[in-house]
């Protein structure tokens, strides 16, 4: 049993000998050849050797080519992007990344190259990537390092109930009064919308930012008034709407109602859910001394917020002003304690896991528009990003918050599933879906003096030609033109087949396919017993000596007939050897030359 090198590219020899103990038995021997696709290629740049550590190791692993640099620095060169199919930065400062990787990795992204962005104390806002290329490409926007404690600003969207319920005890004047409270006690950069509901929503204040709309909020305020049924559910969905464009820190929704939900369900829990996803909080207020409570109590638990409940509805500008109160202290870079992990409303995009280890940190970005939320992590009641990723021109860009060096991910690193986390996102970033990427099974047969080729052809689409390079034993090479019998099957004749090595590059379209080779052993040429004559050896005697294969008794006859004697030559050519041996000696005694007479005197 033999091991091959998986991260070994191209064709490679595989011998086998068997040689038998007993002599008695003949041994054999056979080649076998092991074609490796081209690894695919990936530029790894982190800020300091353990940083990178165990993304080596998880890249190594499945086969990657990995460019591995350490903070390289401004003047640092780079592979072609060309040849690259993803660009990592793994908790690496801005100004440690080449410039030359800066001034092309936009249209290396937007041509169809990945790009996944890791975090740690050195990435996005820690690292000074705000207003850069990374920025731009990035499903995230980064934020500026806090060194003091600063005030999030917040967008409260008040949901009340205007139901006809609400016109009893001067229940709907005191919402009214709570909603005019909270306007008043917000900051100038704090953003309001209220939406009253009864059987359909009706937009009272639309969300905008204090400064601008205070005094007409208090005014629009005033103009609710009771009618209807209670339809809570649309309500919620208009909320979400409006505080997704809001540009706040947090965000933040208080449900009031007087009654019991008539149409609660399991559809107001998963709103509540995508809500928390979005880090937007939700706590609901019961007024009056309604006993069934648990989907109001179910709901603010959900929304990472709180519930309360009040017989008195002049309590009302209170409680709604001990909810809004927004905590101060926060800062980008988010550590020393646990947070949970839970999926996002994209999830699905990068990885199939569902569940995920804790993580004891991360690095606060806030989501775009556009961007896809898979991940987010959990606390404070507030969930933030920790896996998001958009396409970007044919290629994908690709975040994650959190770290992937143990400081903040150290249950992640001891994770059964850390290799398949890594192994997801790096497939993500691929489009495969690509068109020219086949998968091909190539077959062989000797049948005759030819070599009769098979290719089954895998793809997204049938490829319109398959032409081969063929590199005979003598080193020759033919050109040949597969022929489309049906989908995906092409056939293809190489003549004058040799024994030995041959190596085959195909080419479907424009796309060039994995080398494939193999060896013909020499018993597959000549005549072989039970598959009867080689015609084509013997075609080939017979033209080049002016024969004829099975030529008819006719043709035989017509032949002149030529008949031989065979005559003994031997006792002749033993007189005639004696003879010459006598006269040999005469000339030797005598001195007289039986063809010159004497031999001259000697002086």
């Amino acid at each position: 049993e033999v091991e091959s090198d998986p991260t070994a590219e191209g064709l490679k020899e595989v011998s086998a000998v068997f040689v038998p103990e007993n002599r008695e038995y003949r041994g054999s021997s056979g080649i076998a050849y092991i074609a490796n696709e081209a690894r695919e290629r990936v530029i790894l740049i982190s800020g300091a050797d353990e940083d990178a550590r165990f993304l080596k190791k998880v890249f190594k692993d499945q086969s990657y080519k990995v460019e591995d640099l350490i903070s390289p620095g401004a003047s640092s060169k780079l592979p072609e992007l060309t040849e690259v199919s993803t660009v990592i930065l793994n908790n690496v400062s801005y100004k440690h990344l080449p410039n030359e990787l800066n001034r092309k990795v936009e249209s290396f992204v937007k041509r169809g190259g990945g790009l996944l962005l890791i975090g740690g104390n050195r990435s996005f806002g820690l690292g000074g990537y705000q207003k850069t290329i990374y920025e731009e490409l990035s499903p995230v926007e980064f934020l500026p390092p806090q060194t003091k404690k600063k005030r999030l600003n917040a967008a409260v969207a008040l949901v009340l109930d205007k139901s006809r319920s609400m016109s009893f005890g001067q229940k709907m004047d005191y919402a009214k009064e709570a909603a005019r409270e909270t306007v008043k006690n917000l900051k100038n950069d704090d953003y309001i919308g209220v939406i009253g509901f009864d059987s359909s929503p009706f937009v009272v204040v639309k969300m905008d930012r204090l400064s601008r709309i205070r005094q007409s909020a208090i005014e629009r305020i005033g103009r609710l008034f009771p009618a209807g049924k209670t339809n809570l559910l649309p309500a919620i969905d208009e909320a979400r709407r409006s505080l997704i464009r809001a540009q706040a820190g947090r965000k933040h929704v208080i449900i009031l109602t007087d009654g019991r939900i008539p149409d609660e369900g399991p559809y107001y829990l998963e709103i509540v859910r995508q809500l928390r996803v979005l880090g937007i909080t939700v706590s609901t207020v019961m007024l009056g001394g309604e006993t069934r409570t648990r989907m109001l109590r179910e709901m603010a638990r959900l929304g990472g917020g709180s519930f309360y409940q009040t017989t008195d509805a002049r309590s009302l500008p209170k409680i709604f002003l001990k909810d809004i109160r927004v905590s101060t202290g926060e800062k980008t870079m988010k550590e020393s304690q646990q947070f949970l992990v839970r999926t996002g409303p994209e999830h699905g995009m990068s990885t199939k896991l569902r569940s995920y280890p804790e993580l004891r940190g991360y690095v606060q970005t806030k989501m775009k528009p556009k961007g896809e939320l898979e991940l987010v992590t959990l606390a404070d009641k507030k969930a933030e990003p920790l896996l998001a990723s958009w396409k970007v021109g044919e290629g994908r860009s690709t975040v994650f918050t959190s770290d992937a060096n143990g400081r903040w991910s150290g249950e992640w690193i001891s994770w059964s599933q850390f290799y398949r986390f890594w192994r997801d996102l790096m497939d993500s970033l691929r489009d495969s879906e690509d068109p020219n990427s086949y998968r091909f099974d190539l077959r062989h047969e000797v049948r005759g003096n030819s070599l009769q080729l098979s290719v089954a052809l895998y793809g997204k689409e049938d490829a319109s030609s398959l032409t081969a390079a063929v590199t005979y034993p003598d080193n020759t090479i033919r050109n040949i033109t597969f022929i489309r019998e049906v989908k995906g099957k092409y056939q293809a004749q190489v003549p004058d087949a040799l024994a030995g090595k041959y190596e085959v590059r195909l080419k479907a379209d424009e796309s060039k396919l994995t080398p494939v080779a193999f060896h013909l052993s020499g018993e597959l040429f000549g005549e072989k017993q039970g598959e009867g004559f080689d015609l084509p050896l013997l075609s080939e005697l017979a033209s080049k000596t002016g024969g004829k294969i099975n030529p008819s008794s006719e043709e035989l006859r017509a032949q002149p007939i030529v008949t031989t004697k065979d005559f003994p030559l031997s006792p002749w050519l033993f007189s005639l050897a004696l003879m010459l041996f006598f006269l040999e000696i005469y000339r030797r005694e005598i001195g007289i030359s039986p063809l010159f007479g004497r031999a001259a005197s000697r002086q």
